[in-house]
């Protein structure tokens, strides 16, 4: 092997060794937190397709960075707070930014009373989207700690309570 192969060689593989170590620093470090603001409000009953009831609630992004709205829901019956039950919802994730809204609608609990419904959020960056691709993977160099690329802050985001 000629000098500057070697010389090649070992300033790539310093490149890469100080790629890997930028992403995860930026991956695994934890950031001070900012506010997260998420308000969910009660839109009104409807009728789906099948001509089942369907409650509507919009739900809004007002903190400074994007969120990810999971693709599931719980709701809670009044005056049982800390009981609740989770559903999958029939649609994907969606990514909201800052001020950024949706409207979404699924079947009504069956009960009778006050209820509430409560979305969950992730704050939507490389953390959570390299989580999704490649937290579970096995080719993962040894060095980086699958349990920080799999462990995601949820905030929680609900509505006023509903009457039924």
């Amino acid at each position: 092997m000629s000098k500057r192969v070697i010389i090649y060689s070992g300033a790539l593989l310093a490149l890469i060794v100080l790629a890997l170590t930028v992403a995860k620093l930026a991956i695994c470090v934890e950031k001070p937190t900012t506010l997260v603001k998420v308000k969910v409000v009660f839109v009104g009953y409807t009728n789906g397709a099948k001509g089942e009831r369907l409650a509507s609630f919009k739900i809004k992004n007002e903190g400074s960075f994007a969120l990810s709205r999971e693709a599931f829901w719980n709701w809670q019956y009044y005056p049982q707070q800390f009981e609740r039950e989770t559903h999958q919802l029939s649609i994907p994730r969606v990514s909201l930014r800052h001020n950024e809204s949706e409207v979404i609608s699924f079947p009504v609990p069956n009960c009778d009373g006050k209820w509430r419904a409560g979305f969950i959020f992730v704050k939507d960056d490389l953390k959570r989207k390299f989580s999704e691709y490649a937290g579970g993977s096995k080719y993962l160099p040894g060095w980086i700690d699958r349990n920080k690329l799999n462990s995601i802050n949820a905030m929680e985001g609900w509505s006023d309570w509903v009457d039924r």
